[in-house]
């Protein structure tokens, strides 16, 4: 049995919050990029598509760049790769605060701030399951969360500063691009991988334990509980699901869900035979 070793004392919840703002600094990113047509029309005079474009070459970019930042992890650790795409991140955002054409738009927020977003994003997403191998799912869905947070804080702010006369659309990448790249410069530099062999410490050790959450049986036949055995918000699902199922046809004990079918099916086929009946 592989033994802890004194890094473990590094909490592993700390991770999810690292990746939680390191997504957060991606939505923001790619996420908002609808707010800056208006203003960029109305001081440039570029059409939609010319606008639309810079955003395709940034998705595209960060597509592309997630494969090898995956691979640079795994050889030089998330730490490295992820603070790289923070410095990249941020000076694309800034830059783009000072342009003049929509070729250094498609070069600093396509490109640059493209590249940065993709090599941040995978990273914190992968390095999730290696501390909650336990908790595989629920740890990347934390992180993946930041992603919507990104947006629900980009948008308000972003539209707050833009309705400041004084400061304007070129005030939000600039002070948004020194905000994300330090959120995810630090988020990254903060960031451990797990030893080798480590495995997270048991939540019960005996199964006896009051502590332990208890096992209980719905009236939709599922096995709920609150360990790691299962899941409740999963198995919440088909629940809703069935009960849903239920009172679309009535709540009959002595029908199976088959009949139940059987029965509105013959009753649609009666109504389509009535005289009159399209």
């Amino acid at each position: 049995m592989a033994q802890q070793t004194a890094t473990t004392s590094y909490p592993r919840w700390i991770p999810l919050l690292l990746g939680f703002i390191i997504n957060a600094a991606v939505g923001m990113t790619t996420y908002s990029w609808s707010l800056f047509i208006k203003p960029l029309n109305a001081e440039f005079g570029w059409s939609r598509a010319e606008i639309a474009l810079a955003f395709a070459i940034c998705c595209l970019v960060f597509g592309v760049l997630s494969f090898p930042a995956g691979k640079l992890s795994d050889k030089y650790g998330p730490k490295r790769v992820v603070a790289t795409g923070g410095v990249l991140l941020g000076a694309g955002f800034i830059l783009t605060g000072f342009i003049q054409s929509k070729y250094q738009l498609y070069a600093t927020y396509g490109l640059m701030a493209g590249a940065g977003a993709g090599l941040i994003y995978l990273p914190p997403v992968a390095l999730a399951p290696r501390w909650w191998p336990d908790r595989r799912a629920l740890a990347t869905g934390a992180i993946v969360l930041g992603l919507g947070m990104g947006l629900f804080i980009m948008a308000p702010l972003a539209t707050y500063i833009m309705q400041d006369p004084a400061m304007g659309w070129r005030s939000v990448f600039r002070y948004c691009g020194i905000a994300m790249g330090l959120m995810a410069l630090i988020s990254g530099l903060l960031l451990r991988t797990p030893p080798e062999g480590w495995v997270p410490p048991p939540r019960f050790e005996n199964a006896n334990d009051p502590e332990r959450p208890r096992r209980f049986k719905g009236h939709t036949g599922l096995h709920l509980c609150r360990d790691g055995e299962n899941s409740t918000v999963l198995a919440s699902i088909p629940c809703l699901f069935l009960l849903l199922f239920r009172r679309s046809f009535g709540d009959r004990p002595h029908r199976r869900p088959r009949e139940r079918l059987q029965t509105v099916g013959h009753a649609g086929s009666r109504r389509s035979e009535r005289p009159g009946f399209r």
